[in-house]
């Protein structure tokens, strides 16, 4: 499960380039969001700035290298998506947070940064010409003769919705990574004991003759009588229980409701409007379209069928074979330098002159500028209101929760809790452990760890639960009321459960005392198959089978028993229709010299993997890691404390 997670969190980026890098440390390290948000200089560390939001454009440090809010957004919505299509449906934002996706986002991040600054002081680089020359050599843009084919690179630029300076960057960072841990990859070889030794448990078969015993062999069966479910009802009870049910009267506090309850200074969201300015400016944009030539001779004669009035698409089509690419809305550092600079000093409409870039010859078109601006404080106001609310609400709910806690072992009621300390209070009537109302519906606003239906289950009735800290940071007490204890359904609702218990009884009890009679058989001498000809029952032969399972359909139960036994043993297992009587027949050594050199290739490459975590680990060590969980918590809506308090247990 977590092997196909990881593999489904690899960014486009290493989808395109992964035949060409070929990089083993990928389902450790795979690019989530692309380094396109890193950058080196000074440490700007997080987590610093008491009840600010922190830095966006430092989210995370590591040793000089700065990660911002849009790479680790970028990097959490790719592990989004990938984990939306590994459960085949959208999760939501609360069963990200439990599935830990920011934490594992955050994560990729740092240590593809740790790998990058390790590259950095080892003096590693990437040439202008050895990324050029890896792009060129990605088999999706070539065309049919083998060669680059710029057009596709642009169409391809264009589909996935990325920069040509971050894909650039993308790659040069993936390359730097394979040449640092390169070493580490060749020098790594799975010891050959190890892999024999595994080899020989995971591929020796085992034949197995079986006979298979269910309702079609049992002719005397029925359906039950009124009275036979009647008495079997009796004798059942237990198996036909309502379950215990709770009333629960909770008192709960979340940083959301207590933020409601708080007033912002309006000095301090000058001041928090101040900081955070940058964040509410938007550089000057502009709408591009552009076109790739593979040579200078060819774009300068488009420039010129334009210049003389020719519309930019249909020239680019005529000349290139293929249509202009729209860029859409770009900064300056979404575009190759030279790109950049021949598009950003033209006024709208225009057309540029012929650019030389490692990838060909851009002509591009200009048709809409976008100025830079700035939002002003009135526009954010209440954004910055709601964001500084909910930061004090979640340095101020633990003092909250001391109180309670305070005032509870001073002999204060839940009420008292309630009506001092701003709480929210409501009363679930029933609940039973599963979480459910009598009538088997998810009792709504339960939350979803499921930790106060614990506590409810653990108070004795009439008592106060301790007051308990829940994983998004709030708090609750609750006080238990009425037990309804467990007590068996009436049979008039719970009839045809019964009815299909005692058939499945019957069926059990036939099919075991049937395999008692054919095991007695063999026992006296018989042949498996002899003794089932015998009782009119039929033995089957399997092909040779794995511990998996492979190769036959036997149940799994007696395939576990046949792998623990000798030739000539003989096991009863239960399966989904009654009972299954096998004879281990015979046992198949491992034989295939492909599959040993495919385990010993698996395992090497999961050695590598371990070495190569262990390199990470070592790297953290060496360059300090500071990750603003504060700011973090501001750009997901969730806590993120990094050393959280002891949640208080209950009773």
């Amino acid at each position: 499960m977590l092997r196909a997670m990881r593999r489904g969190s690899k960014s486009w980026v290493m989808k395109v380039i992964l035949g060409l890098l070929a990089l083993t440390f990928v389902a450790f390290f795979g690019g989530v969001g692309g380094l396109g948000g890193f950058s080196s200089g000074g440490h700007n560390r997080g987590g610093g700035q008491t009840g600010s939001v922190g830095n966006l454009n430092s989210l995370v440090q590591v040793g000089d290298i700065a990660i911002d809010a849009r790479t680790v957004s970028n990097a959490y919505n790719q592990e989004l998506r990938a984990i939306s299509q590994l459960l085949g449906g959208q999760i939501s934002p609360e069963q990200a947070r439990q599935l830990g996706l920011i934490d594992q986002a955050i994560e990729r991040l740092v240590a593809q940064a740790l790998i990058d600054q390790g590259a950095a002081d080892l003096g590693i680089s990437i040439s202008d010409e050895a990324v050029a020359q890896a792009v060129r050599s990605i088999p999706q843009l070539q065309s049919a003769d083998g060669g680059f084919d710029p057009n596709l690179y642009a169409a391809l630029l264009s589909q996935s919705g990325i920069s040509e300076a971050q894909f650039i960057n993308d790659v040069r960072g993936d390359l730097t990574r394979r040449q640092v841990l390169g070493t580490v990859q060749a020098a790594t070889t799975a010891p050959f004991a190890l892999v024999d030794t595994i080899y020989q448990y995971r591929q020796e078969r085992r034949v197995v003759e079986s006979v298979q015993i269910g309702a079609i062999d049992l002719p005397d069966l029925s359906e039950p009588t009124e009275a036979e479910i009647a008495a079997f009802y009796e004798t059942a009870k237990n198996r036909f229980l309502a379950p215990e049910y709770r009333s629960v009267t909770v008192a709960s506090l979340s940083p959301e409701q207590l933020a409601e309850q708080l007033t912002i200074d309006e000095t301090e969201l000058r001041i928090d409007y101040e900081v955070r300015e940058a964040e509410f400016s938007s550089p000057e944009r502009r709408a591009i379209a552009q076109a790739i030539f593979p040579d200078q001779q060819t774009a300068e004669r488009a420039r010129e069928l334009i210049a003389n009035g020719q519309p930019f698409a249909t020239v680019v089509e005529e000349v290139s074979g293929a249509p202009a690419v729209e860029l859409g809305q770009v900064t300056r550092a979404d575009l190759l330098p030279e790109l950049a600079d021949a598009s950003f000093t033209l006024s709208a409409g225009a057309v540029s002159d012929p650019v030389e870039s490692p990838f060909g010859w851009h002509v591009a078109l200009v048709k809409e500028i976008i100025p830079a601006g700035t939002r002003t404080f009135a526009e954010v106001r209440d954004e910055l209101a709601a964001d500084r609310a909910l930061i004090e609400a979640r340095d101020r709910i633990f003092e909250v929760m001391d109180a309670v806690t305070d005032a509870y072992a001073g002999g204060a009621s839940l009420e008292d809790a309630v009506q001092e300390n701003g709480l929210q209070r409501r009363t679930i009537a029933a609940v039973a452990a599963n979480g459910t109302d009598p009538q088997g519906v998810p009792v709504a606003g339960l939350d979803p760890d499921g930790l106060m239906t614990r506590i409810a289950f653990s108070t004795g009735s009439g008592q106060d639960s301790d007051v308990v800290e829940t994983s998004d940071g709030g708090f609750f007490v609750l006080r238990v009321g009425a037990i309804t204890e467990p007590t068996p359904r009436p049979l008039a609702e719970v009839r045809e459960a019964v009815a299909a218990a005692w058939q499945a009884q019957q069926i059990a009890d036939g099919a075991q005392e049937l395999a008692n009679r054919l095991v007695d058989r063999v026992a006296s001498g018989a042949t498996l198959a002899g003794a089932a000809a015998e009782l009119d029952l039929v033995a089957d032969l399997s092909e040779p089978v794995l511990r998996t399972g492979e190769g036959d359909d036997l149940p799994p139960a007696l395939i576990d028993l046949m792998f623990e036994g000798d030739v000539g043993d003989i096991s009863v297992s239960p399966d989904s229709e009654g009972v299954v009587v096998g004879r281990l027949a015979e046992i198949v050594p491992a034989t295939g010299a492909t599959a040993l050199v495919g385990l010993r290739n698996d395992l090497t490459r999961d050695v590598a993997i371990d070495i190569q975590t262990q390199l990470t680990a070592a790297l953290r060590e060496r360059y300090k890691v500071d990750i603003d969980r504060a700011a973090l918590g501001g750009l997901f809506q969730v806590d993120l404390q990094q050393n959280p308090r002891p949640p208080h247990t209950a009773m």
